[in-house]
């Protein structure tokens, strides 16, 4: 949904949209050292381990960057 929006801006002849606390180069290198770390450390922390947290932090992180998206496409239209 996050590169979606992005893509879907420059459809309707807005700029390509990157703009948010993750895009898609976050996420991979975000996930790339999760797994690292996860691999090496296998204990939990408040019940969850390393992986857990940082799949919770995709979750919030792209809801904001998505509502970020959106209203600057809305910004934009109006």
């Amino acid at each position: 949904m996050i590169s979606y929006l992005g893509t879907q801006a420059q459809a309707v002849g807005y700029k390509r949209l990157y703009s948010g606390l993750l895009g898609r180069a976050d996420r991979i290198i975000i996930l790339f050292f999760a797994l690292i770390i996860q691999f090496f450390i296998q204990y939990r922390l408040f019940g969850f381990f390393f992986m857990e947290w940082v799949m919770l932090y995709f979750i919030f992180a792209g809801l904001i960057t998505i509502f970020w998206r959106y209203f600057e496409i809305m910004k934009w239209l109006e």
